[in-house]
């Protein structure tokens, strides 16, 4: 980011591609190395992290953790620590919706999760708190969640 410029005969490299493709690099990858770094996508996954208040599952019946075909992709219910008492959660934004909530600022994705997991599973209403948010596609030293290998 401050024009720093190395000189070296050779370099191991473990960039993310997002990065790496804004660095000049002379001479320049070999032609394979060089296109997949230009051209391989990059996953897009938003997470968020929090505690259980309340067993939820315990009143509907339900196995605790979950995937949907909605915004929200994956909840995940994980069991305590040693010396915790309460389970933990992470609920998991991919692709396309990864990228609709990274457009939220974070209080307002917070207040969505919340409501929208109480739209699709009632017993989960003020049963789950978030304490914690990433999104790999908005940190400007990744970039996205890792490289996908695409056909071709």
């Amino acid at each position: 980011l401050d024009g720093s410029r190395y000189r070296c005969d050779f370099v191991i490299s473990a960039l993310p591609f997002t990065i790496l493709r804004r660095i000049a690099i002379e001479p320049g990858l070999p032609p394979l190395q060089g296109e997949a770094v230009r051209t391989l996508p990059y996953g897009h996954t938003t997470r968020g992290f929090g505690v259980v208040d309340k067993n939820f599952w315990e009143q509907d019946g339900l196995e605790p953790s979950f995937f949907t075909d909605g915004a929200i992709k994956m909840f995940w219910t994980l069991k305590p620590r040693p010396g915790e008492t309460g389970h933990r959660f992470m609920v998991v934004f991919t692709g396309a919706a990864a990228e609709r909530i990274d457009l939220l600022e974070e209080a307002e994705a917070r207040r969505f999760v919340q409501a929208e997991l109480a739209r699709i599973r009632p017993s989960m209403k003020d049963s789950i708190r978030l304490i914690g948010w990433y999104s790999w596609g908005r940190d400007p030293l990744v970039q996205g969640c890792r490289h996908m290998f695409a056909p071709g």
